[in-house]
């Protein structure tokens, strides 16, 4: 009897490291069918979409907030053309903003605080010399293209990614019409008695 007591305490599971008893599998099996079933596995997969949902929306938020705090306006300008210059156009009022770019956003703001004066000038001194024709384009693409790059030389470093002109309004010259590329800008045929012709709504 005493040769026989090991062998079947040796037969017992043991507690650390045995083989896992009839009951614990079952319970394994339990666990594992409950959370596969059809009811639990549905909610997993809506709670995911909700939660990708929640952070896509957040991502879009700050997205469109740095977006917005990366557009910086330079005040208003105006432009003349010289007299001897056979254009509609006798003058431009506009305001001029910068897009600025990410990489180099905070350098960049920097350099305009530091330099706005003389960002100021340079822009002042490429309108003196810009023609009427610069203000036909519907999309001012050429003079917005010599602002960018005055601008980014003058701060000594590329971090304007647009030039931006809002409310542009032009007057034209008294017995002359404003060409047909100025009118698919938005601005109206010429109306007797009316020398301004206005593009208030809309973004250049």
């Amino acid at each position: 009897m005493a040769e026989n007591t090991p062998r079947r305490e040796a037969e017992e599971p043991s507690p650390d490291g045995g083989k896992p008893t009839l009951g614990a599998r079952l319970k394994t099996l339990l666990h594992w069918k409950n959370l596969l079933h059809p009811r639990t596995v549905a909610a997993a997969l809506g709670l995911s979409v909700l939660i990708n949902m929640a952070v896509l929306f957040s991502a879009r938020e700050e997205h469109e907030a740095q977006r917005v705090e990366r557009e910086i306006s330079l005040g208003e300008f105006f432009f003349v053309p010289d007299p001897s210059e056979e254009t509609p156009v006798a003058r431009a009022d506009f305001k001029l903003h910068l897009s600025l770019l990410s990489e180099v956003d905070a350098l960049t703001r920097q350099r305009l605080e530091v330099h706005q004066y003389r960002v100021q000038q340079n822009i002042e001194e490429l309108l003196r010399q810009a023609h009427g024709g610069d203000f036909s384009d519907p999309t001012l693409a050429e003079l917005k293209r010599q602002m960018q790059e005055k601008i980014n030389d003058t701060i000594a470093v590329r971090g304007i990614s647009d030039v931006i002109i809002t409310d542009l309004r032009l007057e034209r010259r008294e017995g002359q019409s404003m060409e047909p590329s100025a009118e698919t800008a938005g601005i109206h045929p010429p109306i007797p008695g009316i020398d301004a012709l206005d593009l208030i709504d809309g973004q250049l």
